[in-house]
């Protein structure tokens, strides 16, 4: 293996075990934290066996005044009657029956940051507000940072009381915090079992790295792909399984090249010796001749650390190179609770050829910090996209019980070349299959579309976010003429809705500034995005998005007040505002709505908590709400342990986030000064009606921002000086960005 004297080609461990998959079994979380609840507590699903009923009108009922009974047994939905049960607790109402909102798009914890001034529709892509745009770390990154780990919990649950208030059963976007949520409010989509599933659905803030694929794929693997994309394809061979074997043939050639193939082969089956290690870890032994202890590595040090500091060899400074053979110690010989090199057990069945980039402990011990013998881009590549991305895609979706994997796509304006891009590298990977489901999708063009169709993709809509930063979203008349599948998501609240009835609206807002009529495109088409079609997406459209037996038990009563303004009762639930939610069910548990309901709910489970009236703050809201939490978890015990602290309240959610926004700008004020004008007033009200700022740029961005914004583009561009010709393709740690992290 011929050495590689590459500087600082390290990626570590951390880093490639977050990006990483499929390591663990689909079960592994299920098995963990997820499960650990309070046997004592009726809990938000397995621990519920209550059998209970609510009575109101279904949508298509509501002119004949046909009132319906939901009868809910545990967290399933078991007949739907027009005949009140005997025997059976009825909460009886005349409240408009739907289906709970699906929030097919979020960044949960985000949502405790206001809405970004500073997104005027002037960005190309979403890559260049997170990388090119100085503003967007001092207002999003920056303030996230008061936020400390155990705290980001209370940051998830307010998001989801939020979510709650907006008539949201199911949100996606939990990300690494699943542990926040399990059981507090409503469903996380990627949390295994939520509806009864075994299989859990994934999710990816980037699925195409741009970085990855600037540095790689063009120059190295597209060139190998286009030259086998002329020889004669086999008989009987799909184009799909020629796709995927194509690829595979250049990766396999670029692997040959850079000489990782042999690296891999070497680590897989040599003995291991510390000799083999030093020419894994830096390309060559160094003519070592020592024992295989640790003694006999110290005693070798001074000839490593000669090595690492030659200017034509390691290129390391003297600090650098401490770090480096510190690394190295700890790749050959572990740690404690870490296995080393020398310590795995000899392999027992060959692996060659692409086969070792199935094996995770090669994977491993390549991915870990200490080795730079290596081709360090293309090394990036196979451990951050290619096994942790690609292969683990392309598995999960041939499994018989896949479900779906929600990633973004092509975010951005629609003539931007990058975005266009995305698409392209989808298909050229072979990831373009059914139950990839693409958020947001600006910018793809008819032909990407109606592959998009062919395939039996779903695409998530999220109106308001688009328009923020980009002036511009989805293409939405061409996308229902093709027959895609298309669900709704709110995004987060730096540049999105507050909740999903306000991104309901904006959707409606929209296509009547674009003269998109009912008949093109109804209201009830945007309600079906919002329930049904959010279900066909996820793969679970048996169990989720419609109120009928064997369905989940997720309900959203609306206030049939509203029917004096809008006489169909979609267009009431779009028109619908957060004083309008009469009731909230999440798994059978009736969570949240007004306070006579929920009190009443609040009796029948023998809560040990009152429900807490919302919102808090009465003085600038006329209407008022409540909100019950029949959980205790895990989590809950170990915040209440501790102290005067409780995070099953919106109180005490608010009094933890609170705190630690003080604390934080007291800090920002001695430390740096100059950026306390960036730290946020409060953490984003729960309700609309507390947040005057955002009330006033919602009721007017359509019909008057919009435009606005259009108009003063060019000269916004220039002012932050954005040039048009950037692209995120190949600019360096694009995904190491401090960003929404999403379930990888």
């Amino acid at each position: 293996m011929q050495k590689r004297h590459l500087f600082g080609a390290v990626v570590l461990s951390a880093v490639f075990s977050f990006f990483l998959w499929q390591v663990l079994p689909d079960n592994a979380l299920e098995s963990s934290e997820f499960s650990s609840r309070d046997p004592a507590q009726e809990s938000l699903s397995s621990g519920n066996t209550r059998t209970w009923a609510v009575s109101g009108y279904l949508p298509e009922d509501f002119a004949s005044k046909k009132k319906s009974y939901v009868i809910i047994k545990g967290r399933l939905i078991e007949n739907v009657g027009a005949v009140r049960p005997a025997g059976l607790d009825v909460l009886e109402t005349e409240s408009l029956i739907f289906p709970g909102l699906v929030d097919m798009h979020s960044h949960v914890k985000y949502n405790i940051l206001p809405l970004w001034g500073l997104a005027k529709g002037q960005f190309l892509n979403r890559f260049e507000w997170r990388k090119k745009f100085a503003p967007y770390k001092s207002a999003v990154s920056f303030n996230m940072k008061a936020f400390p780990k155990e705290t980001i919990c209370a940051a998830v649950r307010w998001a989801e009381v939020k979510a709650l208030t907006g008539g949201v059963t199911a949100l996606q976007g939990i990300g690494n915090d699943g542990r926040c949520a399990a059981d507090f409010g409503i469903h996380n989509i990627e949390i295994p079992g939520e509806f009864g599933n075994k299989q859990r659905i994934r999710s990816a803030t980037d699925i195409i790295d741009p970085a990855l694929m600037g540095a790689v794929y063009d120059p190295r693997l597209d060139p190998t792909v286009q030259k086998l994309s002329t020889q004669p394809s086999v008989s009987g061979e799909s184009p799909e399984n020629r796709v995927n074997k194509i690829y595979d043939q250049a990766l396999l050639e670029l692997m040959k090249q850079t000489e990782i193939l042999d690296w891999m082969e070497t680590f897989y089956n040599q003995p291991r010796s510390v000799k083999t290690g030093l020419r894994l870890l830096l390309g060559e032994d160094l003519g070592y001749n020592g024992s295989d202890l640790l003694a006999g590595l110290e005693a070798f040090k001074p000839k490593i650390i000669e090595f690492l500091l030659d200017p034509a060899k390691g290129q390391l400074n003297a600090k650098a190179s401490e770090q480096q053979y510190q690394s190295m110690k700890l790749w050959l010989f572990g740690a404690t609770g870490k296995v080393g090199y020398m310590q795995l057990p000899a392999n027992t069945k060959p692996l060659s050829g692409l086969d070792l980039l199935g094996d995770s402990k090669t994977m491993d011990f390549f991915g870990k910090a200490g080795v730079i013998a290596v081709d360090k881009k293309v090394r990036r590549y196979l451990a951050m996209f290619e096994v942790a991305v690609r292969r683990s895609a392309l598995g999960y979706l041939q499994l018989k019980d896949s479900l779906a994997i929600v990633a973004h796509l092509s975010e951005g304006m629609r003539n931007d070349a990058y975005n266009h891009s995305e698409y392209d590298y989808i298909r050229k990977l072979g990831l373009n299959k059914k139950g990839l489901v693409l958020i947001h999708a600006v910018g793809l063009d008819q032909n990407q579309l109606k592959d998009v169709a062919q395939r039996q993709m779903s695409i998530v809509w999220s109106p308001f976010s688009n328009l923020l930063l980009y002036g511009e979203t989805l293409d939405i008349q061409t996308v229902k003429k093709l027959g895609i599948n298309v669900a709704l998501g709110a995004d987060w609240t730096p540049t999105g809705s507050k909740n999903l009835l306000d991104e309901l609206k904006i959707a409606r807002r929209y296509l009547d500034k674009m003269k998109v009529s009912q008949v093109e495109i109804s209201d009830r088409d945007l309600v079906t995005m919002a329930t049904v079609n959010a279900g066909k997406a996820l793969n679970l459209g048996d169990v989720v998005g419609q109120v009928k037996a064997g369905f989940q038990a997720d309900l959203l009563l609306i206030d049939p007040a509203k029917l004096n303004s809008w006489k169909d009762p979609y267009s009431a639930l779009v028109h619908a505002g957060q004083q309008d939610v009469d009731l909230v069910v999440v798994s059978g548990q009736p969570l949240y709505g007004s306070v006579k309901n929920i009190q009443m709910a609040s009796t029948w489970w023998k809560d040990v908590m009152a429900p807490e009236v919302l919102p808090r703050d009465q003085g600038r809201c006329s209407y008022q709400k409540a909100f019950r939490n029949p959980s205790m978890t895990k989590l809950d015990k170990d915040i209440e342990s501790t102290g005067q602290r409780t995070f099953r309240t919106v109180a005490g959610l608010e009094q933890e986030l609170s705190s630690k926004l003080n604390a934080y700008r007291v800090a920002v004020q001695n430390k740096e000064p100059k950026m306390i004008s960036n730290v946020i007033g409060a953490v984003d009200p729960l309700y609309a009606c507390e947040d005057p700022a955002y009330t006033e740029r919602f009721a007017q961005f359509i019909e008057k921002t919009l435009d606005q914004d259009a108009a003063e583009r060019k000269a916004n561009r220039k002012k932050y000086k954005l040039d048009d010709r950037w692209t995120p393709l190949g600019s360096s740690n694009s995904s190491a960005e401090e960003e929404p992290d999403d379930d990888l």
